[in-house]
C-alpha cells in the first residue's frame, strides 16, 4: 500500500505524531442499492487511521481494515437504514455514480451533532490513490490532514517544527512548480 508521505517522514522527524488522517470531501454523488437511489451528500474519502485519530465508534466492522482497500465504504447508522432498512448492510455493494461498486465494510455510530466533521459515508482514501499515484506523494493534491500527537507535546513547539519541515521538504517542490504555500 502507498504510505502516507507524512507518515514516511514522521518516524524520523516527528516522533510526537502518533497518527495522521487525510480528508477528501466529495461533491454530491448518485448512490444506488437495488431500487433505492439517492443523491448522497456528506461523503468523504479518509485514511483508515480515522478510527485511531477520532473517537468515532464502529458498531460493525474492524477499524483496522474497514477502510484499507480501494472501493470500500463505512456508513453511519442513518445512512445504512436509508439504503438497507433492517437488512444487514455488511458486505453488500452500493453503486457509486453508475460507475463503481463500493462494498460496505463497516457501520459507524452517527457523529454527534456538535462534531465539526459531519458525515454519512466514509470511503477508503486508497480508492483515490488507485486513480492517481501523485495523490500519494508530496506533489499530489493537498487535503486537510489531522494529526494525533503524543500527550505532553507542546503545540507551539510542534508548529515551529512543522514550519521548518515545510521549508526544507515541501516548499522547494512547490516553488519549482511556481506555487507558494502558506502554513
Amino acid at each position: 500500500p502507498h504510505m502516507h508521505p507524512f507518515k514516511q517522514k514522521k518516524a524520523q522527524e516527528f516522533p510526537e505524531v502518533l497518527e495522521a488522517v487525510r480528508f477528501g470531501a466529495t461533491v454530491k454523488r448518485v448512490f444506488k442499492y437495488q431500487d433505492k437511489v439517492f443523491f448522497q451528500e456528506r461523503v468523504f474519502y479518509v485514511d483508515r487511521s480515522i478510527f485511531d485519530v477520532f473517537s468515532f465508534e464502529l458498531l460493525k466492522g474492524d477499524p483496522k481494515t474497514a477502510l484499507e482497500v480501494p472501493f470500500t465504504m463505512v456508513l453511519t447508522e442513518d445512512a445504512a437504514k436509508k439504503y438497507f432498512g433492517d437488512e444487514d448492510p455488511m458486505g453488500k455493494f452500493i453503486n457509486w455514480d453508475n460507475k463503481f461498486d463500493y462494498q460496505v465494510t463497516g457501520i459507524v455510530r452517527n457523529p454527534p451533532p456538535n462534531s465539526h466533521f459531519i458525515f454519512e459515508v466514509l470511503a477508503s482514501f486508497s480508492t483515490f490513490i488507485k486513480y492517481d499515484a501523485r495523490i500519494g506523494s508530496w506533489q499530489g493534491a493537498s487535503f486537510p490532514t489531522y494529526l494525533l500527537l503524543r500527550e505532553n507535546t507542546d503545540p507551539k513547539d510542534f508548529e515551529r517544527k512543522i514550519a521548518a519541515f515545510n521549508s526544507i521538504y515541501v516548499e522547494p517542490i512547490f516553488r519549482n512548480s511556481g506555487t507558494e504555500i502558506e502554513t
